[in-house]
């Protein structure tokens, strides 16, 4: 199959995604990185390892 790897990457993706949707639940702080991404188009998620940078981020990309 050509591009096999971008498939499994792609339908991994959207099962992740699907996953953190149903159990998200938007915060201060991805309220503000919204706004800063709208205005700025940068934004650094920084925080202790555990707190949810990876979900924030994927949540922002949707």
């Amino acid at each position: 199959m050509l591009h096999q790897d971008h498939y499994l990457r792609s339908s991994w993706l959207q099962k992740r995604l699907r996953r953190v949707t149903s159990t998200f639940v938007p915060h201060e702080g991805f309220e503000r990185a919204g706004q800063l991404l709208d205005s700025q188009r940068v934004c650094v998620i920084a925080g202790i390892p555990g707190i949810g940078k990876s979900t924030v981020a994927l949540m922002l990309a949707v």
